[in-house]
């Protein structure tokens, strides 16, 4: 048996998945959703209107509420359809500030026509890199040195590890200093 609150759901301002392989923005339209249920760990969360985007378990999200001025990631650990027709999702919170970063190949190896990869570093998960899933093992090696530029010019070389954790559409890869 679950335990559900009895008070009202508060809304959530929006959930957006990734951008997809081209880059835009509009991978995921941002959406309505409402929190019905809230731990620091995750949420149970319902789409306010019956349609909008794909959303799969193990899915990378970002999460905003009306008054914050940051996303938050997490990940879809399940997913139902209500007998409503809305969709009703379990999230799993990352840790952290989200910090979003550009890869780019680093050293002798790097040419002109390397191509560079978003990517989220969170503060609370030390030397892990979060790539979509689309990037991830055709952008960077293991044991490849790449640069992450932060968005206010900040550059650091870094040494690619092993993929720590993986879902539908992202990787998470670990990392040390190069």
């Amino acid at each position: 048996m679950t335990a559900r609150r009895a008070n009202k759901s508060k809304p959530l301002a929006g959930i957006a998945g990734l951008a997809g392989p081209e880059g835009s923005r509009n991978g995921s339209p941002l959406e309505t959703w409402h929190i019905d249920n809230e731990t620091i760990l995750g949420a149970q969360l319902t789409r306010a209107g019956t349609s909008g985007g794909q959303l799969s378990r193990n899915q990378l999200v970002a999460l905003r509420t009306g008054d914050a001025e940051s996303y938050a990631l997490g990940v879809a650990t399940w997913v139902k359809i209500m007998r409503t027709g809305q969709l009703r999702v379990g999230v799993r919170y990352l840790p952290g500030k989200v910090d979003p970063v550009t890869l780019q190949a680093a050293g002798p190896d790097r040419t002109t026509s390397d191509k560079s990869a978003p990517a989220f570093l969170l503060q609370a998960v030390p030397h892990s890199i979060y790539l979509p899933a689309w990037s991830s093992r055709a952008t960077v090696q293991t044991r490849q040195v790449v640069e992450v530029l932060r968005p206010h010019g900040e550059k650091q070389n870094v040494k690619m590890g092993f993929s720590v954790e993986h879902g539908t559409d992202y990787e998470r890869v670990s990392f040390t200093p190069a």
